[in-house]
């Protein structure tokens, strides 16, 4: 009779368990409504994500972790570049060689910010409200690397980010007047 309490002990701990707890995974909600679910330990590659899981406790199993300045799109982009430097440990200090100092990592990163401006910018400002330090740096050298040899006035065509950008909640207008 012990023994079958102790079965049924167990079943009724791991039926008050979230799927998501189960499994380790959390749901993020984008600004867009949509919801992506994701590995706690890539997800925590982001620290503003990393501390609400600390703030939510178990509950951040149970309900979507909200991230509203951020749409699916671009989040997955995110998720993609966590889950390589999850698996591959954080970049190297930037040296003034960066891009020839990390074999392999260097190409992949270079790869992977192969994308057009609009996103390059999305991407930047997503790793900034995630508070991703890596990827914030890896977007800002690849603008850096864009803007070499532009002149201050330059052309608006030699570096064009969207006309208006949403960001934390407000809208900027980033036309020159």
């Amino acid at each position: 009779m012990n023994s079958n309490a102790g079965v049924t002990s167990q079943a009724l701990t791991t039926t008050h368990r979230s799927p998501g707890e189960l499994k380790n995974q959390l749901t993020l909600e984008c600004a867009d409504g949509k919801t992506i679910v994701v590995d706690r330990d890539i997800a925590e590659v982001c620290r503003l994500i990393k501390d609400r899981v600390g703030d939510r406790g178990k509950d951040a199993f149970k309900k979507p972790i909200p991230i509203p300045c951020v749409n699916a799109a671009v989040l997955k982009k995110v998720i993609e570049w966590c889950t390589r430097h999850r698996q591959n440990g954080v970049r190297p200090e930037d040296g003034p060689h960066l891009w020839q100092e990390i074999a392999g990592v260097d190409i992949w990163d270079q790869e992977f910010v192969q994308v057009d401006q609009e996103m390059l910018f999305e991407i930047l400002l997503a790793a900034d409200y995630l508070d991703i330090e890596g990827l914030l740096d890896l977007c800002f050298e690849t603008i850096a690397n864009l803007m070499k040899g532009k002149s201050p006035r330059g052309s608006p065509k030699d570096l064009q980010h969207s006309e208006r950008s949403n960001y934390g909640g407000r809208t900027t207008d980033t036309r020159r007047k």
